[in-house]
């Protein structure tokens, strides 16, 4: 009895079969016992709401939140130092030249072309320039850029900083492969995308946009999504999560009519899901991907079920 099935049944990542190794045994249960905890783990972190301080969240809404207090004020000065360093290593690299192994992570950071060392450029001037409180006042108003130093990046960094590290638990350990194969006709149909997009939506809808955005740019740079697929994701998949409609309810003082509240942003969110991919311009979108090739194939061979796939 061999230990791998036949290779015509692995699942195919690109335009060329890829030589897998199936699990077996003891080493399968350690399979699933990963794919079970760690996936369980990111929808609790970033799907999953909650009431917590009287107020509707996410566990990372939490730990955010948390953080954002540890550093108080402090986290400005970690603002200027990550600007900072982002545009002085860019402009280094493009100076000096430095032998950097592609896809490394010094690579990664400071090897970008002139467009994007511009944008580094603006963003260090203009974040200085509202600290120093030194220039126009239409940047340094605290009504522009005011709201941006003061209000949004506080919020923003301790944000990132979780979601950058814990991301990996709802894309790589086999959560957007197994909901992908279960929906992926639904999804093809009715969004024109490929199942794999199901992580997105939920992480979107029920979570927090931002996060669904971070979800979309991962895979987009994997060639998992195509540019059109991309951009009907980050477009029509953004809606405003539990999280935030539920402080805008709180706000206009519908809280207590909250669950028909959502629901009614949440159905016209649906229906413009189902349009929106239909019509120019996100219709008008190429499909093509980052490396040039797309890296999914969400084929189900006919010797499995939908769901014994899934699992597979």
């Amino acid at each position: 009895m061999t230990n791998y099935i036949d290779k015509s049944q692995q699942p195919i990542l690109g335009n060329d079969p890829v030589d897998l190794e199936t699990p077996q045994g003891a080493q399968w249960q350690a399979s699933m016992w990963k794919f079970l905890l760690f996936s369980a783990l990111g929808m609790a972190l970033f799907i999953i709401p909650f009431q917590w301080d009287g107020k509707i969240t996410i566990l990372l809404g939490v730990l955010t939140d948390t953080l954002q207090a540890v550093l108080g004020g402090y986290v400005v000065y970690a603002v200027l130092a990550i600007v900072t360093t982002s545009f002085i290593g860019a402009l280094a690299v493009k100076i000096l030249r430095p032998n950097l192994h592609e896809g490394s992570m010094w690579a990664k950071l400071f090897d970008v072309d002139l467009f994007w060392l511009g944008a580094r450029f603006l963003g260090a001037l203009f974040a200085w320039m509202i600290y120093l409180q030194v220039g126009p006042e239409f940047i340094i108003n605290r009504n522009t850029g005011g709201v941006i130093f003061e209000d949004l990046i506080p919020i923003l960094i301790p944000l990132f900083f979780f979601a950058i590290l814990s991301l990996p638990f709802l894309t790589d350990f086999g959560l957007m492969e197994f909901l992908g194969t279960l929906s992926s006709k639904v999804f093809v149909k009715l969004f024109k995308l490929p199942g794999r997009s199901a992580v997105d939506a939920m992480s979107s809808w029920f979570g927090a946009a931002s996060i669904g955005l971070l979800v979309t740019m991962q895979e987009y740079n994997k060639s998992y999504y195509s540019l059109r697929e991309a951009a009907i994701i980050a477009t029509t998949f953004s809606v405003t999560s539990i999280a935030f409609t539920y402080v805008v309810a709180k706000t206009i003082g519908v809280d207590n009519n909250f669950v028909f509240f959502y629901l009614t942003i949440a159905l016209t969110g649906f229906i413009a899901a189902i349009i929106m991919p239909r019509i120019p311009p996100l219709s008008l979108k190429p499909d093509t991907y980052h490396s040039g090739k797309s890296m999914l194939d969400e084929g189900i061979p006919a010797e499995y079920s939908t769901y014994q796939w899934a699992v597979n």
